[in-house]
């Protein structure tokens, strides 16, 4: 991984020399702070967020949870939030 970048090789046919020596969590991580990474990390945040608020009845709802998520989502991973948004925003001026 060259931190200056975050960038991540993650070539599993032709890994580096220095990914072959990486334990697989070590791996995972690299892996989690790359743009790749952090956009499937955004896009499950989004839909666990919809799924657990879609939860009912409302006692049933886990929303410190949900709430938490939110504050990962909106902080750390915001990429598929944000195209998540543009695009529903492209479809509503469409319909306009």
């Amino acid at each position: 991984m060259n931190r200056a970048t975050n960038k991540f090789h993650c070539d599993l046919k032709h890994p580096t020399k220095k990914e072959m020596n990486m334990t697989e969590t070590e791996k995972a991580f690299a892996f989690s702070t790359s743009m790749r990474g952090q956009y499937i990390i955004s896009q499950a945040l989004c839909l666990a967020i919809d799924m657990m608020s879609a939860v009912e009845p409302e006692q049933l709802k886990e929303q410190s949870n949900i709430s938490d998520m939110e504050y990962l989502r909106d902080n750390i991973y915001p990429m598929f939030h944000i195209v998540q948004q543009t695009t529903e925003k492209e479809n509503t001026d469409v319909k306009n």
